[in-house]
C-alpha cells in the first residue's frame, strides 16, 4: 500500500481510499471501519468494482456510485 487517504466530498460525506503501488488496485471504504470494496484496473479503464468507478489521485478523486451518483472529493 502506498497511501491511505480520507477524502471530504462536496456533499460533505467522507470516503476512505487505500492506494496500492502501480495504481492497479485501490480499496474503497464508505465508512471508516467498513469492509473495503476492492477496485481494480481493467486495461484502458479506471479503477472499478462492485458498481463503483474511481478516478483521480491521492489529492482528489471522482467516485461514481452504482446508482449513477458522482461524488467529487478532495483531501
Amino acid at each position: 500500500m502506498v497511501a491511505s487517504v480520507s477524502f471530504r466530498c462536496k456533499n460533505n460525506s467522507l470516503v476512505y481510499v487505500d492506494f496500492f503501488k502501480g495504481d492497479t488496485q485501490a480499496n474503497l471504504r464508505l465508512e471508516k471501519n467498513s469492509r473495503p470494496i476492492i477496485l481494480k484496473v481493467v486495461p484502458n479503464k479506471p479503477l472499478s468494482g462492485n458498481g463503483y468507478t474511481l478516478t483521480g489521485n491521492q489529492s482528489q478523486i471522482s467516485l461514481i456510485k452504482p446508482d449513477g451518483t458522482t461524488l467529487s472529493c478532495h483531501r
